[in-house]
């Protein structure tokens, strides 16, 4: 009996059970693919710019959207859509006859943010499935029933 290999008496709890080493050699691969994949995947969304729009949302998170009017140069009401940013320069920004532009930009960004939030609890728990494939592993080596079968 090795250290930490169960007594004979409890040996029978496990039964025939058997894990061949070429599927523990395929959970290391797949594991690294999994990682793999990941550092892809944040590496096209960089590309595809998505930290820049998390920056416009926090630029845009302390604006509000106002609709007004000015007299124009014949006297009529000219009505416009602005933002005012509370600590921010210039503190309003001109946004034109409709919102939809602004809109689209906000939209965007929210988006980004929520993606990124979902790559951080993806790296986390990934880091988390690591540390648990890698306890798992250990335990089945522990228990001496790993083996090289065909």
């Amino acid at each position: 009996m090795t250290l930490g290999e169960p007594p004979v008496a409890l040996r029978s709890l496990l039964g025939e059970l058997v894990v061949n080493r070429k599927d523990i050699d395929a959970l290391e691969k797949a594991c690294k693919n999994i990682f793999e994949e990941y550092r892809v995947l944040v590496e096209t969304l960089k590309r595809l710019k998505l930290l820049e729009l998390v920056e416009v949302y926090e630029k845009l998170k302390g604006c509000s959207e106002h609709y007004s009017w000015v007299l124009n140069k014949a006297g009529k009401r000219y009505y416009y859509y602005y933002l005012k940013c509370k600590d921010q320069k210039p503190a309003t920004i001109y946004i034109g006859k409709s919102p939809e532009g602004y809109n689209s930009i906000k939209h965007a960004a929210r988006r980004a943010v929520e993606l990124k939030l979902v790559l951080d609890r993806l790296r986390r728990d990934l880091n988390e499935l690591e540390v648990a494939l890698g306890a798992f592993r250990e335990s089945l080596i522990t228990l001496g029933v790993v083996k090289n079968t065909s």
